[in-house]
């Protein structure tokens, strides 16, 4: 079943608290393919077996709103390799991305504003590439999460006037 055995590329694939593609990569030497709550490994050519695996965060609205899109991403193994990106897509559209390098374990912290529907699919994924676009995973243990909070609608004229083109302008 779905929940039972160990993780395996064959079988099962949930560890009890995350989703493991292989409990032991460093045995079978891959795939490295991990997502728990918040670290995450992507797999890369390099690694068995040969391919290419991003891990994927998903979320589905349950109703249209104008969203802010809150993604964070760090290095959590920072020993070696060329780094990794993440992308952040509405319904398979690349809203945003970001490349770190190896060592970066402060990372990058972005806002996307967007509307939603309930129909529609927000990714946020991350992807064993990076600086140099190798698709090697070496040292590609990650940190990422994905926050969304509506943003309320702007109401003009309750807010202080800091700059008026109009009112200020100068002939001088």
């Amino acid at each position: 079943g779905p929940r039972g055995g160990p993780a395996t590329p064959r079988g099962n694939h949930w560890t009890g608290a995350a989703w493991a593609l292989e409990s032991d990569p460093a045995a079978t030497s891959g795939p490295w393919t991990f997502l728990g709550p918040a670290e995450t490994r992507p797999n890369g050519v390099s690694s068995t077996p040969g391919e290419e695996h991003w891990t994927i965060r998903r979320w589905r609205p349950d109703r249209a709103a104008r969203v802010a899109l809150r993604w964070h991403l760090r290095k959590t193994d920072p020993g070696c390799g060329d780094g990794v990106t993440g992308h952040l897509f509405l319904n398979g559209e690349l809203l945003d991305a970001s490349t770190i390098p190896p060592g970066d374990t402060a990372g990058v912290h972005r806002t996307v504003v967007a509307d939603v529907r309930p129909d529609d699919v927000v990714d946020l994924a991350l992807a064993p590439a990076g600086f140099c676009g190798s698709a090697n995973d070496n040292c590609d243990g990650s940190f990422n999460y994905l926050k969304v909070s509506d943003v309320p609608p702007v109401d003009l004229s309750s807010r202080d006037v800091l700059a008026d083109s109009t009112a200020y302008w100068s002939t001088t």
